[in-house]
């Protein structure tokens, strides 16, 4: 039976589209320096440029470089956390959060996103974001006002989903 017979469009066109079909060959490289790297950056790059001009303009404007946000917090003179981040354009990313164990659950995580949030809307950040793992208070950031954007499963492969957050910073004399 012929594929136009079937009754099957699809099956014709999967048969028409394998006849011309070019041998396409994957290889990978040695690192992301490659000639062949660079060019798959050139060609988003330029793509960018033609579909989103106005963002691609202010994401090569030198005073719009990202800028590290590092905070440590201290109960009287021991570091009792920490957090490291950084602003560009808009957003406020946060990297890395952590408090030592023996002083989580007063107060100390909330000040630190907090203080970053206030540094960042100084910068004239809009918005935040941080992902964290299932295993590392996942409930933290929505009881800070953050919102799920979404949840990857298994993320680390041994059965630990990735959590990714947002949120818009309020108005500078608002919060």
């Amino acid at each position: 039976m012929r594929p136009e017979q079937s009754g099957s469009l699809s099956v014709l066109k999967q048969v028409m589209f394998n006849v011309d079909r070019p041998k396409i060959i994957v290889r990978t490289e040695r690192d992301a320096t490659s000639d062949a790297s660079q060019q798959t950056r050139v060609w988003l790059r330029d793509h960018n440029w033609r579909t989103n001009h106005d963002f691609m303009k202010a994401l090569s404007s030198l005073e719009r470089d990202s800028t590290p946000l590092c905070l440590a917090a201290f109960l009287e003179d021991t570091q009792v956390g920490g957090l490291i981040a950084t602003t560009h354009l808009r957003w406020l990313k946060i990297s890395i959060m952590s408090v030592h164990p023996e002083s989580q659950r007063i107060g100390i995580g909330s000040r630190l996103l907090q203080t970053a949030e206030s540094i960042a809307r100084a910068r004239g950040c809009c918005y935040a974001y941080v992902d964290a793992m299932a295993n590392q208070s996942p409930d933290f950031y929505p009881s800070c006002g953050y919102t799920t954007a979404g949840i990857i499963p298994d993320w680390d492969s041994h059965g630990h989903a990735k959590y990714i957050y947002y949120k818009k910073l309020p108005d500078p004399g608002s919060a």
